[in-house]
C-alpha cells in the first residue's frame, strides 16, 4: 500500500495509469482533501483587563460568518479560532479584533483534529532573504517546484505552510532542500511560538509597560500633592500671602499659577499617559461594552472637566476671583497613578501564575546531537536544530543533557530525571529497549537513544496542549461572574448618576451638614466619583482564570492533568460526598499488572502434547497486548524454551476484548499438518463458546486469576496467575473511604481473586464486582448513576476502561494506559510506572482547593462591591464619613492585586498525609487467604454483587 499526497482527481487518475503501466492493478482505497474543511487559528491579542473584554472580542468575532467557535484566555492571551476556510481568513479575524481596540497577531494556523491517526503532517515555515535575492519575488509555484505539497502560502506574513508525509521525509529534508534550491533561510513556527508564548505569559512586555506609566504618574503625583496638599498644610502662610505659585495671573484675572502647573500636570497624566484607558474605551464603546477602562476615563475626566469648569466659572465670576478655584486636578492624576500602580502590581502576581505552564515550555531543548553513520567507522555527532528531527534518528544524549523528544535507549543505561514531567521526585533507572520522555534531564549515563516521536506527537507537547486546553476553557462558576461583569458596568454609572442627583437634590435641604456647607456641588460630584471609582470588575473577571491556571499548574508539577476547567468543579464540588462513588477497575490500577503465572494445570487426558500445546497458546497470545496474554507468552517461551514457532501457523485469530482470544492453529509434522481450534481466556469466553470439561477446573481458584485453555471445544487447561496490589493502593482507599466517599472495584476477574484484592484493600464486600465485560463496566457505569443523584468517577487505565471512562461522569486514566484511555478521560495521571496510585488522591484534594478558592475569590470581590460601592454613595455621612476619590481608586487597583495573590496562595498546595497506620504484613495474608480459599470455594456468590 502507498500513500500519495495532493494532486486533486485529475492528479489521482494520472497516478493510476502511471501505476497500471507499470503492470500492476491500481485500487484508489481512499481520497482525502489536503486542506481540512475546518482550521485552527491561534492569535495572541493584547491588551484586555477583565472578563468584559473578552466578551466584547468573542461576541464580534463570533459574527463573523464562517467562525464556529472561539475560546480566548484572559491570563494566557491565547485566542484559538475554528472556523471555514472558504468563508473567513485569519486576517479578517485579527481585524476583527484589531477593530474592538485591542493588539492582535497571528501565531499560527492549522486543521482541526479530526481524531484519526494520519501520518501527513503540516509545517509553517517562516522564510528570511526573499528581499536579498536575486530575480523574481517567491511564489507558491517556487516551491511546489521541488515537489513539495503547499497548504497555505502568504506574503504578508511571509510563511509557507507544507504537507508532509513523516513516514518518508520530515522537516530537515524540507528545510535543506529550500536553502538549497531556493536560497531562503527559514525557522520553523512553531519555535517562534514557544519562546513568544513565554514572553507572553511572564507578562514581560506589560510589566515594562505599567512599571513605566507607574514611574510617570507616581512622579507627577508627587508634584501635585506637593502643590495642592502638603505646602497648604505644612505651610498655609503662604498661600496666603499670595506667594508663587498660589498668586494670581497678571495678563488672566481668577487664574492662578498653581492652576496653570496643576492642569499642564493633569492634561499630561489624563491623555499622553492615560492614553491608554481613552483608546480602549472608546473602543469598547463602538461595540456596544463597557469595561474598567470606561470606568476609569469616566472618573478621571470627571475630575478633570470639573477642574476646569471651576476655573472657567473663577475667571467670569468678578466676585470669586479673590479666592483659589476649587479645582481636583490632584485627584485625577492620583486616580491614574494608583490604577497604573495597580495594572504594575496586578501584572507581577500574574506572571507568577503561569509558572508551571513556562517551565514546561521551556524543558524541550533547542539543539540535539544527531548521530550520522550510527555503528560504523565515520559515525559522528552534528548539533542540529530539535524541529528538524525526524522519525527514526539516532541522538546523542550525553549525561546531564535534556531528552530532546521521545524515544527508545538503543545503547548505554543511565538514569533520568522526569520530576517536571510527572512529579516523581526520584531518578527512574532507563536501560536497553527502555523508552524516554522528550524534554526530561539525563543522569549520570551517556546514552543513544531512537526518536519515536516528534513535534505534535511528543508526550510533552500532548501536555503543554492539554494545559491550555484546560486554561482557555471555563469553569460553570464563572458565568455567574460573566453574567455580572456583563452588567457591572452600566449599573455602576447608574449608581453614580442616581448619588449625584440624590445629593444634589439632599444637600439643599441639608445645609447643616458639614461636608455641604462650602461648595455642594463640588462634593456631589466628588461622591459619584468615588462611586464610579471605587467599582472593580476586574476584580470580578480574575477570581476564576487565575485559580485555574494556578491549580492546574499545580495539577501538572504533581503528575495530574486536569484537560477542562469544568473538571475542577465537578471534582471539587464535594458538598454531597455520600453520592459520589469511586469505581475502579482491578487489573493495572489497583494492582501492578506485572502478573505472574504461578501455576499451569493439564487435563489429565489430552489429544495435545505439552510442549505443542504450549507453542500454540505462546503463538495465539503473542498477536494480544493484554497484561495476561503478555504474561502468559513470557511463561511458555521460559518453559518451552526449545519450541519451533516455525511449525505453528495461526488462521482466523478473532480477539474478545477483555475476555480472550480465539483461533485456528495448523501444526505442521512430520506426517503432515494437523488443525487445532484453540480458545484462551476467562470463564466468560469459556461458557461463550460453549466448551465443554469446564467442571474439572472451576474449583480451587485459591484467590488467583485463571486463564483457561481449551482445544476443539474441551478444557485441556488453566493458568494460574497472580497480580500484586499496589503499594498505595491500600492508602488510597483508605483515605477515599475516610473522606466520606464510597469506593467500588469491577474486574473481569473471577469471584475469587477480585474477593482477596478487595480484602487486601478493605473494600466491601457488597462493593465489588466480578467477572464483567467491557460492555458491561459501562452497563455498570450507568446503573449507579441511576441509583438516585450518584456522582460517578472511573479510574482505569486499559483500552478495556475507554466506554467506562466515557460513561462516567468523571474518568481518570493512567498515563501509562493506552492513548484512548488517555483520549477518553478527564483527569489522567502522569507516573512513569503508574505505580503512584496515591496522585488520585492528589487530584481530588488540588480541584477541591481549587474550586475554594473561586469561590473564595468571587465571595471576595462581592463582599468589595457590595460593602464599598454603598459607602461611596455615602450611607455613612450622617456620621460624617465620605470616600475620598483617591482612597476609592488605591481600593480598587488593590482589589485586583489581593485576588490574584489570593489564588496565588494555591503554589503553596501541599499533598494531604496519610495515616501511618500500621500494615499487615505479607504473611498474613497468606495464612488467611490459604484458609479463605478453603472457605469459600464452594459458593461465594453471597458475599458478591455480580452485575
Amino acid at each position: 500500500m502507498r500513500r500519495c499526497v495532493g494532486g486533486g482527481e485529475r492528479a489521482l487518475g494520472r497516478i493510476r495509469e502511471v501505476i497500471e503501466d507499470c503492470g500492476f492493478e491500481c485500487v484508489c482505497v481512499r481520497d482525502v482533501a489536503a486542506v481540512a474543511e475546518r482550521r485552527v487559528g491561534s492569535l495572541v491579542v493584547q491588551g484586555m483587563t477583565c472578563t468584559a473584554c473578552v466578551g466584547a472580542i468573542t461576541k464580534q468575532v463570533r459574527a463573523l460568518e464562517g467562525v464556529e467557535s472561539v475560546a480566548l484566555s484572559l491570563l494566557t492571551e491565547a485566542c484559538d479560532v475554528v472556523f471555514d476556510p472558504s468563508k473567513v481568513n485569519l486576517c479578517t479575524v485579527q481585524g476583527t479584533i484589531e477593530d474592538c481596540g485591542f493588539d492582535a497577531t497571528v501565531r499560527s494556523e492549522r486543521d482541526q483534529e479530526t481524531g484519526e491517526g494520519n501520518a501527513i503532517k503540516r509545517v509553517t515555515l517562516v522564510l528570511f532573504g526573499a528581499d536579498e535575492r536575486a530575480g523574481p519575488p517567491i511564489t507558491q509555484s517556487d516551491f511546489e517546484a521541488l515537489g513539495l505539497t503547499v497548504t497555505d502560502f502568504s506574503v504578508e506574513r511571509n510563511s509557507v505552510t507544507i504537507a508532509y508525509d513523516q513516514d518518508e521525509t520530515g522537516i530537515r529534508d524540507i528545510v535543506t532542500a529550500i536553502k538549497g534550491r531556493l536560497g531562503l533561510d527559514v525557522i520553523v513556527e512553531s519555535s517562534l511560538n514557544n519562546s513568544t508564548q513565554v514572553q507572553l505569559l511572564s507578562k514581560t512586555s506589560e510589566i515594562s509597560f505599567w512599571k513605566m506609566n507607574c514611574w510617570k504618574t507616581c512622579l507627577v503625583a508627587v508634584l501635585s500633592m506637593t502643590l495642592y496638599m502638603w505646602v497648604p498644610m505644612v505651610s498655609p502662610s503662604l498661600v496666603k500671602r499670595g506667594t508663587i505659585p498660589y498668586n494670581e495671573v497678571s495678563f488672566l484675572p481668577g487664574v492662578y499659577y498653581r492652576d496653570v502647573i496643576g492642569f499642564l500636570l493633569a492634561s499630561y497624566v489624563q491623555f499622553v499617559v492615560g492614553r491608554f484607558f481613552y483608546v480602549s474605551a472608546w473602543n469598547a464603546f463602538k461595540h456596544g461594552a463597557g469595561t474598567m477602562d470606561t470606568l476609569i476615563c469616566i472618573s478621571t475626566t470627571c475630575a478633570y472637566t470639573f477642574s476646569i469648569v471651576s476655573i472657567v466659572h473663577n475667571v467670569i465670576d468678578k466676585e470669586s476671583r479673590a479666592t483659589l478655584p476649587n479645582v481636583v486636578f490632584d485627584t485625577s492624576i492620583m486616580l491614574l497613578a494608583f490604577i497604573s500602580l495597580g495594572k504594575f502590581l496586578e501584572n507581577r502576581a500574574k506572571s507568577r501564575t503561569s509558572t508551571a505552564l513556562s517551565r514546561l515550555l521551556q524543558l524541550s531543548p533547542p539543539v540535539c546531537l544527531l548521530v550520522q553513520d550510527y555503528g560504523t567507522p565515520t559515525e559522528r555527532s552534528v548539533e542540529i536544530n530539535n524541529d528538524y528531527l525526524h522519525l527514526g534518528d539516532i541522538l546523542e544524549v550525553k549525561p546531564g543533557m535534556k531528552v530532546p523528544t521521545d524515544g527508545v535507549i538503543i545503547q548505554g543505561e543511565t538514569d533520568v530525571d522526569e520530576s517536571l514531567m510527572t512529579g516523581e521526585q526520584r531518578l527512574i533507572h532507563k536501560k536497553l529497549e527502555d523508552p524516554v520522555i522528550g524534554g526530561t534531564v539525563n543522569g549520570p549515563g551517556h546514552v543513544y537513544i531512537k526518536v519515536t516521536s516528534v513535534g505534535e506527537d511528543t508526550k510533552l507537547w500532548q501536555i503543554i496542549q492539554t494545559m491550555k486546553q484546560a486554561q482557555m476553557t471555563k469553569a460553570p462558576i464563572q458565568s455567574f461572574a460573566d453574567y455580572i461583569a456583563s452588567i457591572f458596568v452600566p449599573l455602576i454609572l447608574s449608581l453614580a448618576t442616581v448619588t449625584f442627583v440624590f445629593w444634589i437634590v439632599a444637600s439643599r435641604y441639608l445645609t447643616s451638614w458639614t461636608v455641604f456647607q462650602h461648595d455642594r456641588v463640588y462634593t456631589c460630584l466628588r461622591i459619584a466619583t468615588s462611586v464610579v471609582v471605587v467599582a472593580c470588575p476586574c476584580a470580578l473577571g480574575l477570581a476564576t482564570p487565575t485559580a485555574i491556571m494556578v491549580g492546574t499548574g499545580v495539577g501538572a508539577e504533581n503528575g495530574v492533568l486536569v484537560k477542562h476547567a469544568d473538571i475542577i468543579e465537578r471534582l471539587g464540588d464535594n458538598h454531597n460526598k455520600d453520592n459520589t462513588l469511586f469505581l475502579f477497575d482491578k487489573t493495572g490500577t489497583l494492582t501492578t499488572g506485572d502478573m505472574v503465572v504461578e501455576n499451569f494445570v493439564q487435563a489429565d487426558s489430552t489429544e495435545v502434547e505439552y510442549t505443542t500445546l504450549l507453542e500454540m497458546i505462546r503463538t495465539v497470545e503473542a498477536k494480544s497486548e493484554h497484561p495476561i496474554a503478555k504474561t502468559i507468552v513470557k511463561f511458555c517461551s521460559l518453559e518451552n524454551q526449545s519450541g519451533d514457532l516455525e511449525k505453528i501457523t495461526v488462521a482466523n485469530c478473532s480477539i474478545f476484548v477483555g475476555q480472550g482470544i480465539a483461533a485456528e492453529c495448523v501444526v505442521s509434522t512430520e506426517n503432515g499438518s494437523i488443525d487445532y481450534k484453540i480458545v484462551v481466556g476467562g470463564i466468560s469466553l469459556m461458557k461463550q463458546m460453549q466448551v465443554v470439561g469446564m467442571e474439572k477446573f472451576e474449583n480451587n481458584t485459591q484467590g488467583f486469576t485463571v486463564t483457561y485453555v481449551s482445544v476443539n471445544g474441551c478444557v485441556v487447561g488453566k493458568f494460574e496467575i497472580s497480580d500484586q496490589v499496589r503499594d498505595d493502593a491500600f492508602d488510597t482507599i483508605r483515605y477515599l473511604n475516610q473522606s466520606g466517599f464510597q469506593t467500588y472495584m469491577v474486574t473481569g476477574d473471577n469471584h475469587s481473586a477480585a474477593l482477596k484484592t478487595a480484602l487486601q484493600l478493605d473494600l466491601r464486600c457488597q462493593n465489588v464486582y466480578s467477572e464483567v465485560t467491557p460492555s458491561e463496566k459501562c452497563a455498570l457505569v450507568e446503573q449507579l448513576q441511576s441509583s438516585g443523584e450518584n456522582k460517578v468517577v472511573f479510574i482505569g487505565d486499559g483500552i478495556n476502561d475507554s466506554p467506562a471512562l466515557v460513561q462516567s461522569d468523571l474518568g481518570i486514566s493512567i498515563s501509562t494506559g493506552t492513548d484512548i484511555a488517555m483520549e477518553a478521560a478527564d483527569v489522567v495521571i502522569l507516573s512513569e510506572n503508574g505505580s503512584n496510585l496515591r496522585k488520585l488522591v492528589y487530584a481530588v484534594d488540588i480541584c477541591a482547593k481549587t474550586y475554594k478558592r473561586i469561590k473564595l475569590n468571587l465571595f471576595w470581590t462581592l463582599c468589595y462591591n457590595l460593602f464599598m460601592v454603598p459607602i461611596a454613595m455615602g450611607v455613612l455621612l450622617p456620621w460624617g464619613i465620605s470616600l475620598p476619590p483617591m482612597v476609592a481608586g488605591l481600593s480598587m487597583a488593590l482589589s485586583s492585586v489581593s485576588v490574584v495573590i489570593s489564588s496565588l496562595q494555591l503554589k503553596y498546595w501541599e499533598p494531604p498525609r496519610f495515616d501511618d497506620e500500621e500494615k499487615v504484613s505479607g504473611q498474613f495474608w497468606k495464612k488467611l487467604f490459604r484458609r479463605f480459599s478453603e472457605a469459600t470455594n464452594d459458593d461465594d456468590e453471597h458475599e458478591m454483587r455480580l452485575l
